[in-house]
């Protein structure tokens, strides 16, 4: 009897226990029934937009906002002073506001045959220079109606040197680097140049300004500094191939990519060399400088953190490598580092101390992409999609 009593009792438990598990399973089931929406809703949003609420959440971001567009007619974007600028195939500009996706006004920055090489919004002022190879135009920024210059009676002013890349506005001046070696700085609020000083062959790197500093790379592989203000020359250096992407500054330093496979670290006053540091590959990007760090992609070898100041090595110190990371560092957030390959279309968050990959998301619905700052500003899928830090606002 004892025995019988046992195997009744061993029953009732595997009875119990089988019970309990059929619950639970119909529990999850109900619950994975009542969620599937959701998820299904989700991996909808994530296929159909440029970068998904589920891809950016495992960024450490977040969708701000997003407008309805038709991205098969964009032309470019630009993001500057707290406004989106969106050129269409015939270069109709259509500005947002950045803060939260409201349309402002559209006007046109030129000629469908025209290139527009930069929007850029002067605050002290409300205008915004569109500019082309040969010309700047003035909107307002009010309403992007063309503003007439004070000296020359027009809304454009044609430039003396042709522009090769983007600028930086310093105060009244738009500084930009001319096709012929030309560092020109053009007093946007007369219509004239104000100077300009040739330094090599057709500007290829920057100019980028920092600490009354202005500094720009020719083809020939100069590179040159600047009183930002004024435009008089600080230092000239003859680099060995080109220089590429931007230069990087901070802590007194500049920090240049050319592609003669080196990254070089000078002193932004004197034109010093710090330090540099040889690849087995030739650079097609400019640097990064987070912190006391600098990272540089490789093509092939992936992405390297290096120190922004070592104390004695003259050819650079390596702190890690990460051969799977493709791509610029074009933001960070805590201990992490968030990387964007345009060929790829891929967000790569990395741990800014062992390199090792934390996210990696591949957007194939991107056509064009702008940072400012920490907003990231995505066209793609028939959206205008404007991304920010988890945290942010």
């Amino acid at each position: 009897m004892p025995r019988v009593r046992s195997a009744i009792a061993r029953s009732a438990l595997m009875t119990a226990a089988l019970g309990f598990l059929f619950t639970g399973s119909l529990d999850a089931a109900q619950n994975a029934e009542q969620s599937t929406p959701m998820d299904a809703r989700l991996q909808k949003l994530d296929e159909s937009m440029p970068l998904g609420p589920r891809s950016a959440r495992s960024l450490g971001l977040r969708v701000d906002w997003r407008e309805p567009i038709d991205s098969k007619d964009c032309r470019g974007v630009f993001v500057s002073g707290g406004m989106v600028f969106v050129i269409s195939s015939n270069n109709e500009i259509t500005c947002y506001d950045t803060s939260n996706g409201q349309l402002l006004w559209r006007g046109f920055g030129g000629n469908p045959t025209d290139s527009i090489i930069d929007v850029r919004r002067v605050n002290q002022n409300n205008h915004v220079l569109i500019v082309r190879a040969s010309s700047i135009l003035t909107l307002s920024a009010l309403t992007g109606i063309p503003v007439m210059n004070d000296a020359s009676q027009s809304s454009v002013q044609s430039f003396e040197w042709l522009a090769s890349t983007p600028g930086v506005v310093v105060e009244d001046k738009y500084v930009y680097g001319g096709l012929g070696g030309e560092v020109v700085w053009q007093n946007w609020k007369i219509g004239f140049p104000a100077e300009a000083n040739r330094i090599g062959r057709k500007i290829v790197s920057g100019p980028v300004a920092h600490s009354n500093v202005l500094v720009a790379g020719a083809r020939d592989g100069t590179i040159a500094a600047f009183n930002s203000r004024n435009g008089i020359g600080l230092w000239q250096k003859k680099l060995l191939g080109a220089p590429v992407g931007l230069p990087s500054t901070g802590g007194g330093k500049v920090f240049v990519a050319s592609d003669d496979q080196h990254l070089r670290a000078l002193d932004i006053h004197e034109g010093n060399l710090e330090w540099s540091y040889l690849f087995k590959r030739s650079l097609k990007h400019g640097p990064a400088l987070v912190g006391n760090s600098v990272y540089q992609s490789v093509p092939d070898e992936g992405l390297y953190r290096l120190e922004a100041s070592p104390k004695n090595p003259i050819d650079g110190v390596v702190l890690w490598t990460a051969p799977e990371v493709v791509g610029q560092v074009v933001g960070h957030s805590g201990e992490l580092l968030l990387v964007w390959d345009q060929e790829s279309k891929t967000f790569t968050t990395v741990s800014k101390a062992t390199g090792s990959v934390d996210t990696k998301v591949q957007s194939h619905g991107v056509d064009h992409a702008a940072m400012d700052g920490s907003t990231i500003v995505l066209i793609g899928n028939g959206e205008l999609e404007c991304v920010v830090p988890a945290g942010s606002r």
